[in-house]
């Protein structure tokens, strides 16, 4: 569990509960429950060879782009997500 933790450190938590407009402590929470879905996720895709590639190609997409940038210059919509009470997530999409 500390790799997590250590993973959990180095997400930008504050900047992800300001876009989602909740407290630091529910963004912090929600990250917290959905990060080891994510790196499990991660490990199995990097077990393909398929997978793998398909990460090295997100990766080289995202190098070089300041955190809290997206690599398009106009999305579509815009995606809002909350966290409910009983600690799903709902994801909501609005035009721009």
């Amino acid at each position: 569990m500390s790799d997590l933790d250590s993973l959990l450190k180095q997400i930008p938590i504050d900047q992800i509960a300001t876009k989602l407009g909740v407290d630091h402590d529910v963004a912090e929470d929600a990250v917290a429950k959905v990060l080891p879905t994510i790196v499990a996720g991660l490990s199995a895709n990097s077990k393909d060879k398929a997978g793998a590639a398909s990460l090295e190609k997100a990766l080289a997409k995202h190098e070089g782009v300041p955190h809290g940038r997206s690599t398009r210059s106009t999305p579509p919509t815009a995606r809002r997500s909350c966290v409910t009470s009983s600690g799903r997530t709902k994801t909501r999409s609005s035009r721009r």
